[in-house]
């Protein structure tokens, strides 16, 4: 067999192990190196590698529009070398059906919390059937961090200079008023990101406190009992 993206034969292995075969699944939008690294870890953790990468009217309804389409984003992830197969117009929620209609043995994410629009856990199912792995996720770098960057940038965002040309040239008003439109437009998505972000967050720390009430309560009955 051929890797993908690698090009050269894969290793010979003992014919009597049992192949992993290991599930992922994402938006996978605008690839960066945290998520080839989440992909690296999870090859690693077994022998075959399949990836399920969400549309773009699931990831619309949970956490918004991507920026790349979903035809795109196949192509993306498809070009990582770890990935041995993609399957296209993953459902948003992991379940045991998905697992088992492709034959994996577990799935694995990296250690940060996937929430539905409805606020639940979407690899809840997989994590009490115990057929769920986690790997470390790449600190410094997420697509929601690049794209808060990109809307918080100008052409010419350190130039004192742009601003007082553009003072200069007020009575050429089509010049002026699409630059104004072009900030207006730049800081309602920011607005917009930044709001949409925070409701994200909101949902995390409720999941989380629920997760610690939980834990908190176990303890109590672990302790009652012995």
């Amino acid at each position: 067999m051929i890797r993908n993206g690698d090009g050269q034969p894969a290793p010979e292995r003992n014919p009597s192990r049992q192949t992993v075969r290991v599930w992922c699944d994402g938006c996978y939008d605008m690839v960066h190196y945290g998520h080839s690294n989440q992909l690296r870890q999870a090859r690693t953790m077994g022998d075959y590698l399949i990836v399920g990468v969400h549309t773009d009217e699931e990831i619309s309804r949970h956490k918004g529009p991507p920026v790349f389409t979903q035809e795109e984003r196949y192509k993306m992830v498809r070009a990582i070398k770890w990935v041995d197969e993609i399957v296209p117009g993953a459902p948003y929620v992991t379940t045991l059906e998905t697992l088992d209609k492709y034959n994996c043995d577990f799935c694995v994410h990296g250690n940060d919390i996937t929430l539905t629009v409805d606020g639940k856990d979407t690899y809840e199912e997989v994590k009490n059937a115990g057929r769920y792995r986690e790997c470390q996720r790449t600190q410094g770098v997420s697509t929601t961090d690049l794209v808060g960057r990109m809307l918080l940038m100008t052409k010419a965002h350190h130039s004192v200079e742009a601003t007082q040309d553009y003072k200069r040239h007020q009575d050429n008003f089509g010049k002026v008023s699409r630059f104004y439109y072009r900030v207006s437009f730049k800081n309602f998505c920011r607005l917009e990101y930044e709001a949409r972000n925070q409701k994200k967050e909101a949902k995390e720390l409720a999941v989380l406190e629920v997760l610690e009430a939980q834990q908190k309560q176990e303890r109590i009955v672990e302790g009652q009992e012995n």
